[in-house]
């Protein structure tokens, strides 16, 4: 075995000695220093390197080349690597890419280190213009491949994109176990217009049509064209009921106004609730085609619900006349108490109206036909107006009284008619306006003055719905609502699926972000009773109450 002395090298040789040669000959730029960084040899390649003369390097400091924690360790002899990547220092100022081996050099004379240094700034640059060059190629892959899954004419999805995002859309339902309506929808009378008006005159409706469905639709919602002049309307986390509503909207903004002067576009649609065992459009299309036909048969220019076994169902439409009987005389309503979980005091009552038994008994079929006669608005303050004489009849009861509003009824009525409504009840209790979040057509920000003008007056503000659908989060945010109501069908169940017990307890992280508390509806069983104590909600409703 070689001992140091064998292995040591005298620094003060001759300038032509053996040291100096072997620094010439080595294909690396070579510096050796002392342990304070002063300079001692310099190969050629290093003063070429640096562009330094030679009597230069050899009275400097290796300080005055690299800098930083690398050379405090290099001088420490604390590095690990065999090779460091760092910058040198050229007189000239310029910075140089180098990658470093380190030595030790033993001599009479001390100990030294020797670095030999090998420029990399070509590779370096080369680097990093390969890193831009396959950014730049990925945002263009990004472009294209957005380019091939839209529609060139309308600009919505074609039908590429649209069996991307419903393949998405379905694996996500069945992961959180929610459900997915689709809607087909077709311009009337298309061949008839290109007939009389030309190709160019279908495009521009077709485009309009786009355009209408577009700014309609929800921020949850997506819109395709598959071909011709059949769009198809993509609705996640709803069910049929909610995306015939929304679609009825569509259908009622497509023939508000003429799209070419002289013509009104009309469209009929067709709505289905996806079945489970579906997963792709083609699956989908019987049933979807089978509501659309309906409403073409029925007369155009309407929308029609299909379901999954083929029975199909219009919506169903009434006169003004009989509109106006029902709102005087048949409306009425229900009361659903809000109970404490942990020993099941009353805390608060909430309020549903009801209809004439038939067709329009419940408030979702009751509010799709408002939609249908565009007097949405109109009823759903009738609505309140039902529900807030309800309240003010239990005389002696001081408990919140929470109640529904559409969002957009909200937007379109002055909240000093909502605060001269609530005027009565307001002096003896809590008043709650509770919102869906899928009602909510685009970002939330629309609501924010009349929801704090809501709140001057003393009232607290509910979101419904809010695990369903990606707007649930910018609303919880920019809306600060009081409570958060969670759907029984995250409840059903809920002590032995886990799934659903992951969504609620995200949705309980979220509540205590935004300092909310969060109402369990449609409580029935015992598990799904005590599993939501144990996850620590306080206020609950269901049949659970009524049964003890």
């Amino acid at each position: 075995m070689e001992t140091r002395e064998n292995q040591i090298v005298p620094i003060s040789v001759d300038p032509n000695g053996l040291l100096s040669q072997l620094l010439e000959t080595a294909p690396d730029a070579i510096l050796t220093f002392d342990k304070t960084g002063r300079i001692k040899l310099a190969s050629s390649l290093a003063i070429k390197l640096l562009g330094y003369e030679k009597e230069e390097l050899l009275s400097s400091n290796i300080r005055a080349l690299l800098k930083g924690q690398v050379l405090d360790l290099i001088l420490q002899s604390q590095l690990d690597e065999k090779i460091i990547s760092a910058e040198m220092e050229k007189k000239s100022g310029e910075k140089v890419s180098v990658d470093i081996s380190l030595a030790p050099l033993h001599t009479p004379d001390g100990d030294f280190i020797s670095a030999f240094i090998r420029d990399v700034s070509k590779k370096k640059k080369l680097e990093r213009e390969l890193k831009k060059s396959l950014i730049e190629l990925e945002n263009t892959n990004s472009k294209l491949r957005r380019l091939s899954e839209i529609d060139f004419l309308t600009e919505a999805l074609n039908r590429r994109g649209f069996d991307a995002i419903l393949k998405r859309e379905c694996e996500r339902a069945q992961h959180e176990g929610t459900v997915l309506s689709l809607a087909m929808m077709d311009l009337d009378n298309l061949k008839l217009l290109n007939e009389q008006m030309g190709h160019s005159a279908g495009d521009t409706v077709l485009r309009e049509i786009s355009k209408r469905a577009t700014r309609t639709l929800r921020s949850t919602d997506y819109l395709s064209r598959v071909g011709g002049d059949e769009f198809m309307m993509l609705f996640p986390s709803t069910d049929v009921q909610e995306a015939a509503m929304v679609a009825e909207r569509v259908r009622n903004e497509i023939s508000a106004t003429e799209i070419i002067p002289g013509l009104i576009s009309t469209v009929s649609c067709g709505v289905v609730q996806l079945p489970p065992s579906l997963k792709t459009l083609e699956e989908a299309l019987p049933l979807l085609r089978n509501a659309l036909q309906r409403s073409k048969s029925d007369g155009k220019n309407r929308v029609s619900i299909g379901s999954a076994c083929s029975t199909r169902t219009a919506i169903k439409t009434c006169t003004n006349d009989e509109m106006d009987q029902i709102l005087a005389n048949q409306l009425s309503a229900v009361s659903d108490p809000i109970y404490s979980l942990e020993d099941k005091i009353l805390k608060g009552v909430e309020f549903h109206v009801r209809g004439p038994e038939g067709v329009l008994h419940t408030p979702t079929e009751l509010l799709r036909v408002a939609a249908e006669m565009n007097r949405l608005s109109q009823i759903d303050l009738v609505c309140a107006q039902t529900c807030t004489r309800a309240a003010e009849s239990l005389i002696g009861h001081h408990l919140p009284f929470h109640l529904n509003l559409l969002p957009s009824t909200l937007e379109s009525v002055p909240v000093s008619r909502l605060i001269e409504l609530f005027d009565k009840v307001k002096e003896s209790r809590i008043i709650c306006v509770e919102l869906s979040v899928l009602r909510i057509n685009t970002e939330p920000g629309y609501l924010i003055e009349p929801i704090k003008e809501l709140k001057e007056h003393g009232i607290q503000i509910a979101l419904d719905d809010v695990c369903y659908g990606r707007s649930s989060l910018e609303a919880l945010i920019v809306l600060e609502p009081t409570f958060i109501k969670l759907d029984n069908h995250f409840i059903s169940g809920l002590g032995r699926d886990v799934r659903k017990l992951n969504a609620v307890k995200r949705l309980i992280k979220m509540s205590r972000v935004v300092n909310t508390e969060i109402i369990a509806e449609g409580i029935e069983l015992k598990d799904d009773f005590e599993a939501l104590k144990m996850l620590g909600i306080n206020l609950g409703q269901g049949l659970i109450f009524r049964s003890q």
